[in-house]
């Protein structure tokens, strides 16, 4: 049975009840490890501006071996959002610290296309749709671990690493409304406007990660933090192509495949723990599936499966925010 747009792996069910920590890491300063071992806590709030581009491709059966060994791409370009996320920090003991994290955004511009293709490697093309991409929203979450290291790196104490672990879970939601068919031959389509286009694809990313913060104290009131992940988990599309008659819906289609991501961040913090701390946060986040399953569930019931050929994310983001200790 097709299974709902929300769907999420049994086994992945528990690590999502718990609070969330995901790809907008912050970084803390050597003053406030030494406040977290106290058993004081940390409470960070962020907003800025995040970009992101998504596509994903098919072949023509499971093995992909057919022509045309990609079938059908679609391409998100251009996804401008503003974002807000709330990050908190505790001491477990004087060994580890924990860590959790939630973030939403709204997007506000963007850009689609649909391709279809006769010929291998995305020739022959034979049906080509631009549409709005300007609707919809991010979801991010998860929770970490942090394992402070004992020693630094200079007699001055100013460079601290920090080992981490955690889990992730990375939601898109992208939308295409305001089609417009910009390419058809053989009369696969009518050119121009696609009357009711408003089909949705929502595309989840979870699994557990390992990295490591570097820590460095410019001053007494000034730190940059450096932090990088590695990222393995699996990968969900699940989309409701609300033009296909042929299709079922809510759930048209879904892709699954496993999938890697690598989430590298740099923070400039400013002031001291005794006041609020500002800083500035960039990141920049990868990821990319292995080749996977296409199903298709027919509005007859049947099921159409072939090949998921790769799915690839990029996003980068920029953003101010301000650290409390308490």
């Amino acid at each position: 049975m097709p299974r709902r747009l929300l769907y999420l792996p049994t086994k992945y069910l528990l690590c999502l009840v718990a609070p969330f920590y995901s790809f907008c890491s912050f970084g803390l300063t050597m003053q406030q490890f030494q406040m977290l071992s106290t058993n004081d806590s940390v409470i960070s709030y962020q907003f800025g501006y995040r970009h992101d581009e998504l596509n994903w491709n098919i072949g023509s059966n499971l093995a992909g071996t057919f022509t045309p060994n990609i079938l059908s791409e679609l391409s998100w370009e251009r996804i401008e959002s503003t974002q807000f996320s709330l990050n908190l920090s505790t001491m477990v003991n004087e060994d580890v610290y924990f860590r959790v994290h939630i973030a939403t955004s709204s997007i506000y511009s963007g850009e689609n296309q649909d391709s279809d293709y006769n010929g291998n490697n995305r020739t022959l093309e034979f049906s080509r749709s631009n549409n709005n991409a300007s609707k919809g929203r991010h979801f991010d979450a998860g929770v970490a671990m942090g394992f402070p290291a004992r020693h630094v790196t200079t007699n001055t104490k100013k460079i601290l690493f920090v080992p981490m672990v955690g889990y992730s879970y990375n939601r898109q939601y992208l939308t295409l409304t305001d089609g417009v068919q910009t390419l058809a031959t053989n009369q696969s389509a009518p050119l121009g406007p696609i009357p009711g286009l408003n089909s949705i694809y929502e595309a989840q990313w979870h699994g557990p990660w390992a990295g490591l913060e570097l820590l460095y104290k410019i001053s007494e009131a000034a730190e940059l933090n450096i932090a990088f992940e590695h990222h393995r988990g699996a990968y969900l599309g699940q989309a409701n192509w609300n033009l296909r008659t042929n299709f079922q819906h809510p759930l048209s289609f879904e892709h699954e495949a496993d999938a890697t991501g690598n989430v590298l961040s740099v923070d400039l913090i400013l002031g001291t723990p005794e006041d609020y701390q500002w800083y500035v946060s960039l990141e920049y986040q990868r990821w990319q599936t292995d080749a996977g399953t296409d199903r298709v569930f027919l509005s007859d019931n049947t099921i159409a499966i072939t090949r998921l050929n790769e799915v690839n994310w990029i996003s980068y983001s920029a953003s101010v925010g301000v650290l409390i200790s308490f």
